[in-house]
């Protein structure tokens, strides 16, 4: 029941919208950015934008290409129970250090 007559409408301001939604947000969850709004870092090649995370992750590809090469040169594929979880966790590890290097080193809007 909200209490109004059946056929009325209520009328909520936008301001009130606003209150209630800062009022259930749960600390630096929702707006870390204390409302400025977040823009997706993006690099600049010849006039193409793309995603910054899709830059780190090809790095990372590249990086785990070359650990993979160390493993099947040096024989140490033979060591492993599993190569290929070795090959998935190395990607992510390298993926999630660069992009915390680039958040950590780059300042904002130098990619983009």
């Amino acid at each position: 029941a909200t209490g109004l007559a059946a056929g009325t409408t209520a009328v909520i301001s936008l301001d009130a919208v606003a209150a209630m939604a800062e009022r259930d947000c749960l600390g630096a969850w929702c707006r870390p950015d204390g409302g400025r709004g977040v823009m997706i870092e993006e690099l600049r090649l010849d006039g193409v934008y793309l995603p910054a995370a899709l830059g780190w992750a090809l790095l990372a590809l590249l990086l785990t290409l070359l650990v993979r090469q160390f493993t099947l040169r040096w024989a140490f594929r033979r060591w492993l129970w599993q190569p290929e979880l070795l090959e998935l966790a190395c990607f992510f590890c390298f993926w999630w250090g660069m992009a915390v290097l680039a958040d950590a080193l780059l300042p904002d809007g130098m990619l983009s």
